[in-house]
């Protein structure tokens, strides 16, 4: 069973980001404007795979008094060009729309590494006890990054053990994540000179 460690660049990828976040929320706090204010994951609002080329960083929301800072007045416009600097000092960009900022980095290398991250984030996402159908793109991932298989903690790894099963046509029963008596999977083989039970 794999155990749970973090690939370097994972690590590098989620400094960066809490860097950023810290920044942009120390900046929001000096102004007094951090009000119902937030940083959530393209994966909170979006199930869906991350941007192909520039994957959003992060997206900063807020339904309080930081969203005066894009209503083009004489009061707001220093404030909304502080805070476009603050952004472009730290590489990165921004897109607004409805009281949501996302966060996109400039830098080639670091779109690199976000989009491998992001990605990696959205393949684990899809190994959920729910999922009926696990897509071929998760096969596929781990076939080219077999490395990974070290990222995923053991329920993670018990679930895609279980879907690649299910998937080559077997009935198979996940078992619970504890009190299972070292019993993970359940596959059952149907035989016409009798039914083969197998646990895994």
């Amino acid at each position: 069973m794999p155990t749970k460690h973090k690939d370097i660049s994972d690590i590098v990828a989620e400094n960066e980001i809490k860097h950023l976040e810290n920044a942009i929320e120390s900046w929001v706090r000096q102004h007094d404007l951090w009000d119902d204010c937030g940083f959530h994951k393209y994966l909170d609002f979006f199930d869906a795979e991350p941007w192909k080329d520039k994957p959003v960083v992060t997206i900063f929301t807020s339904s309080g008094d930081f969203n005066y800072l894009f209503d083009g007045t004489e009061y707001t416009d220093h404030l909304y060009e502080d805070f476009t600097s603050l952004i472009d000092q730290n590489g990165y960009w921004f897109e607004r729309d409805s009281g949501r900022v996302y966060i996109v980095a400039e830098d080639s290398t670091k779109n690199e590494m976000y989009k491998n991250y992001f990605h990696w984030q959205w393949v684990c996402s899809l190994l959920r006890e729910d999922f009926n159908d696990i897509h071929h793109e998760v096969f596929d991932y781990f076939s080219n990054k077999p490395e990974r298989f070290h990222s995923l903690n053991s329920r993670e790894f018990e679930i895609l053990v279980y879907e690649a099963l299910r998937n080559q046509g077997f009935n198979v029963e996940l078992g619970p994540r504890s009190g299972d008596g070292g019993i993970d999977i359940r596959m059952l083989q149907r035989d016409p000179i009798g039914d083969i039970m197998t646990v895994v």
